[in-house]
């Protein structure tokens, strides 16, 4: 049960803050009103046009009822009953219609908790009780000896009067008394209204068991019933004040409603003030119709915005659903998600562990052949082979490093690819090549074998693919036991066809897969199983790389494979032939060609820098190891600590008149890194070569050296051959240098 009603907040700046009345409000008010007002003048202008809406009878006079047999004798009196047959009729209508409204205005108010349906449904259950308490004392139903020519103007008016008060004091209270927040009790409000009832049957009783009653009407007065005009007062004052303010503040249906039902509430109050001079005639059977509708216009309030909040519940409730089903979704999203967070974490935190033993297992090689080389007892003709296993597990160690660069590359959108022109046959045998240690030492069999014509060279990226081929071929001799490892190389389509496509197979006779785990093999971290790990080592990453680079390419790869028979993995790339496009028909020509001078030199690099070179190294092995190959190629080399000290030597070198001839540049040293040393050069006018050095790989860091006034650029570790053509090209690019 509801114990309070909270009353709106109706201070002076939510009144001004308040909106206009909405529109279907406005459109409620302006059916509602004219329909009321045509009802209300309708009997006025019938009246004028002769219609008469009369339901009084004859009197029953004794020179009437003499001579009449026992029959006619009960249609005269059914003839004079006539008008108060019609007024019982009208009242108990007015009684239930009050009864029903009040009982709907109380089931809505517990729905939508509006304050003005409580007093609504209050003042009808009262209104409609003291229209029973009048009907039942007119109609002799209950004690009463007055004349009905009195008691029922009389008791009619104080009726009237008791429902004006109730709604002027009810809606008033809400009205008036919001500003203090006051919250009525429910309880309370029923016994004001109780009350009220009590005091109006009592009056009602007192009237119709008093032997004399004043004179209500006056038939030849301008005003008929002065009686009637008293409860003008309260409907005018909610008419005028209190109703339009409620709806100021509380802009709904009912609100609405209420505020119209003051047009018929006036109308029946003038039509009996003015118009009615005897029991039943047209001006009262007018205003008793009114009365009717009086109760009912709250009633079409009432169910406006029942269907407007049925309506509005509706929508509510599709959206709820659409909300449900959006979190349902997104629920199953984000389960999906979870699982698929949780498998890339088992996924990585198996990578973890395979990297681990990975890493672990060269560097315990490279740190225990390191003690054998301190070992005195150590003997020489071991002195190679300890060396060998060394640089071995070293190499395997940067193929590691690499792998996972390469792998962050592409997650940060940084890998990309270039187009130049070379020789695809080339790349291939240079695979076989480098491969083919591997494979004698396992007593494998590894070729490559060309299928049709071929063009000589093409536009490509001879890297991205060598590094393909390269992780292809190692896995396939890895997982090879007996037998053979070829890669083969074809044309798709012809050259000369609008999208030619050259493709690479790699072929072993190897342990194989299912269909199951090549579902899986070009994911990150993953293996065909954790026992391949266990068994042939590797990270999972070198398919994926693969896989990625081919896309990269705007390539495919597949791979078929049946258990104990081995695999073939092929990828298909888009081929763009270089000018003066020439075919070659099998790998002959590219074996037998003479190798180009530039390859030939790589074997001769002892005593070909003849240059004076400042190399600003922090670390004392580096500067070791860089110096001693540096030295060993004949270059004069002086050796500093940090950027700082090596701007200070170049420019106290270049204003002597001797700069060095090139510099090669840590990026990262104490005092002041190679970034800042180099852009403090070039500002200051130096021209030299400097050459960055650095163990950051990504393209974004070339670039940055680049960026700074760095000439070229080294990665860490030293591939030797590598950075002395790197010096060298920038010594060419140099007036004055001169190259042995």
């Amino acid at each position: 049960m509801i114990d309070s009603i909270e009353l709106p907040n109706l201070d002076d700046q939510s009144m001004k803050n308040r909106p206009l009345l909405a529109p279907m409000v406005q459109r409620f008010m302006w059916v509602v009103g004219t329909v009321l007002i045509v009802i209300c003048l309708l009997p006025l202008v019938l009246s004028f046009a002769g219609v008469n809406l009369s339901s009084a009878g004859p009197a029953l006079t004794p020179a009437v009822v003499d001579g009449l047999t026992t029959g006619e004798l009960g249609e005269a009196a059914h003839r004079a009953l006539r008008g108060s047959f019609t007024h019982t009729l009208f009242e108990w209508s007015s009684v239930c219609a009050a009864a029903f409204v009040g009982l709907l205005a109380f089931v809505q108010y517990r729905q939508t908790h509006e304050s003005s349906l409580l007093i609504i449904g209050v003042a009808l259950m009262c209104a409609g009780a003291m229209d029973a308490f009048h009907t039942l004392a007119a109609d002799r139903l209950s004690q009463a000896v007055a004349s009905n020519t009195d008691l029922i103007p009389f008791t009619w008016a104080i009726c009237r009067m008791f429902n004006g008060a109730i709604q002027l004091i009810g809606i008033g209270i809400f009205v008036f008394w919001a500003k203090r927040q006051v919250k009525l009790s429910t309880i309370g409000i029923v016994a004001i209204s109780t009350g009220f009832v009590i005091i109006a049957y009592a009056i009602v009783h007192y009237s119709a068991t008093s032997g004399s009653l004043p004179q209500t009407m006056f038939p030849d007065a301008a005003v008929k019933r002065p009686f009637d005009l008293y409860p003008l007062i309260p409907f005018v004052l909610c008419g005028v004040i209190v109703f339009p303010l409620n709806l100021r503040h509380n802009p709904t249906l009912v609100a609405a409603a209420l505020a119209l039902s003051i047009i018929p509430q006036i109308a029946t109050q003038l039509y009996m003030a003015f118009g009615s001079f005897a029991l039943h005639d047209g001006a009262f059977n007018i205003a008793h119709s009114l009365k009717i509708v009086c109760y009912l216009v709250p009633l079409s309030g009432i169910l406006a915005q029942y269907i407007q909040t049925h309506s509005e519940n509706e929508r509510a409730e599709s959206r709820l659903r659409e909300y449900s089903n959006a979190l349902e979704e997104g629920s199953e999203s984000l389960e999906e998600a979870t699982c698929l967070a949780e498998a890339a974490a088992k996924s990585k935190a198996e990578f973890l562990a395979n990297m681990s033993h990975e890493i672990r297992t060269p560097m315990t090689a490279i740190l225990g052949y390191t003690d054998l080389l301190m070992d005195p007892d150590h003997r020489e003709t071991e002195f190679e082979n300890t060396v060998q296993t060394i640089k071995r597990n070293g190499e395997h160690l940067l193929i590691l490093i690499n792998d996972i660069l390469d792998l962050s590359k592409f997650d940060a959108g940084q890998m990309t690819v270039e187009r130049v022109e070379c020789s695809l046959s080339q790349v291939a045998l240079d695979v076989e090549s480098l491969m083919k240690v591997k494979a004698d030492a396992k007593g494998l069999s590894l070729g490559v074998e060309q299928t049709g014509a071929v063009p000589r060279t093409v536009l490509a990226d001879p890297t991205r693919i060598r590094q393909i081929l390269i992780n292809l071929t190692g896995n396939a001799i890895k997982f090879t036991e007996t037998g053979e490892v070829r890669i083969i190389l074809c044309m798709i389509d012809p050259p000369d066809t609008h999208n030619p496509r050259i493709k690479f197979q790699v072929k072993d006779a190897g342990i194989g897969m299912t269909e199951e785990q090549l579902a899986k093999i070009f994911e990150p971290f993953q293996q065909a199983d954790t026992s391949t790990n266990r068994k042939f080592g590797g990270t999972g990453l070198g398919l994926s790389i693969s896989a990625r680079l081919v896309k990269l390419l705007d390539g495919s790869v597949s791979a078929e494979s049946t258990p104990g028979e081995g695999s073939c993995f092929s990828i298909e790339l888009p081929m763009t032939s270089a000018e003066d496009m020439e075919l070659i028909e099998n790998l002959d020509a590219i074996r037998n060609a003479k190798p180009k001078p530039s390859q030939m030199c790589k074997s001769k690099l002892a005593n070909q820098l003849n240059a004076r070179i400042l190399l600003a190294e922090d670390g004392p092995d580096n500067q070791r190891l860089i110096s001693f190959h540096l030295k060993k190629a004949g270059a004069t080399v002086e050796i500093v600590e940090n950027g700082k000290i090596a701007h200070d030597r170049a420019m106290e070198e270049l204003h002597n008149g001797t700069p060095f001839d090139a510099i090669l540049m840590d990026m990262q040293m104490p005092v002041m890194d190679g970034y800042a040393a180099t852009t403090l050069l070039r500002n200051e006018g130096y021209s030299e070569p400097i050459i960055a050095l650095t163990a950051h790989a990504m393209a974004s860091d070339r670039q940055k050296c680049i960026d700074a006034g760095c000439d070229d650029y080294a990665t860490k570790p030293i591939d030797r051959a590598l950075l002395f053509e790197t010096i060298q090209r920038q010594l060419r690019q140099h007036a004055g240098v001169v190259v042995a």
